[in-house]
């Protein structure tokens, strides 16, 4: 975890680089100071409020998932840095880097790392739960629009779809089964090893077997707890709604009108899924193209740079600076309390 976390750095200057090269080539850049000027910033900042909405939540479920698991309570303001620590550590490293950390600062506070990752696998389940509902009248309603406008955006969601909603439904399957998917696993590693295709068999099996007793490990604390999690499904509905109807807020703060929430709320999850499985920090570049080519269903051609900044701001930047803070306020809270 050091090694990636000492990379972010790295990883927050290749999404600026490629913000300000998006920003510099556009040929609307011209015109961005009179578009600043015409934009009602009442909206801009109402989407501001929805981010903290969003972080909120985040803060509540995870509390609330802590209780459940635990039976103590660590603070708000503790469950809201863990979160937020998640948060920036998501943003910008690839492939679990939120979670490592998470688990990583939930130790600091004598919370077992198996028991950790159990409580974060069952909030991530939550939330994808919350998301698959919306992606499914998201490919029912908005599903033909986009493919007759974006066609190769249409089909990148539905990769997205299959690689974020439906591959790890299927692990959750094969883990609800007590030894299945190890079984699985161990099977798939023997066969790579007669093929020579594993070269340090022990480390990396020891480290895929790991990975397999914690995840099913997490499913069965899921299953177990499966009746209490309709509050913090609820709430990850709403939280969902909160933050894919960023656009539309932006899009009001520019002066239209003609479109609606919904569609704008639906446009930007298929947007999600179509750059999720994008390896770059944040999907950058990925984003940003993705949001020009879709919402330009909505914003018009001079509209569309300053749209898209506000919208990378708010729902991306702005997590990765408080995120930030965050992390350095912990930093320094855990060096304060190893003095004492």
């Amino acid at each position: 975890m050091d090694k990636k976390r000492n990379l972010t750095p790295l990883y927050l200057l290749i999404n600026i680089v490629i913000l300000v090269a998006i920003i510099i080539l556009n040929p609307e850049l011209k015109n961005i100071d009179d578009v600043l000027l015409l934009v009602d910033y009442r909206w801009v900042i109402m989407s501001i409020g929805f981010m903290l909405i969003f972080w909120f939540l985040d803060a509540i479920i995870i509390s609330y998932i802590i209780g459940l698991a635990l039976d103590r309570k660590i603070g708000f303001f503790n469950t809201f840095t863990i979160n937020m620590i998640g948060r920036y550590y998501s943003s910008l490293i690839p492939l679990g880097g939120g979670q490592t950390a998470q688990i990583v600062y939930l130790a600091k506070w004598d919370i077992p790392p198996g028991t950790s990752s159990s409580m974060l696998m069952m909030k991530y389940w939550v939330h994808q739960a919350a998301l698959a509902i919306y992606a499914i009248f998201t490919f029912f309603i908005k599903g033909s629009v986009i493919k007759e406008y974006r066609s190769y955006m249409f089909w990148a969601a539905i990769v997205g779809f299959c690689i974020n909603i439906i591959g790890p439904f299927l692990l959750y399957i094969l883990s609800s089964k007590e030894g299945l998917l190890k079984g699985i696993v161990v099977g798939i590693i023997d066969f790579l090893k007669k093929k020579g295709i594993v070269k340090e068999e022990e480390k990396f099996s020891e480290k895929i077997i790991k990975f397999v007793d914690d995840y099913s490990r997490a499913v069965h604390f899921i299953n177990k707890n499966i009746r209490e999690l309709s509050l913090p499904l609820l709430l990850s509905f709403f939280q969902v709604a909160v933050f894919y109807s960023i656009p539309y807020l932006i899009y009001r703060g520019c002066g239209l009108s003609r479109a609606g929430i919904v569609d704008m709320m639906l446009t930007n999850i298929f947007l999600h899924f179509a750059v999720c499985f994008i390896p770059t920090p944040g999907a950058a570049g990925a984003s940003e193209g993705g949001f020009f080519s879709l919402f330009s269903l909505y914003f018009p051609e001079d509209l569309m740079l300053v749209a898209m900044l506000f919208w990378r701001l708010i729902s991306f930047y702005l997590t990765v600076m408080v995120g930030g803070i965050m992390v350095f306020v912990e930093r320094f809270r855990i060096k304060k309390r190893q003095e004492r």
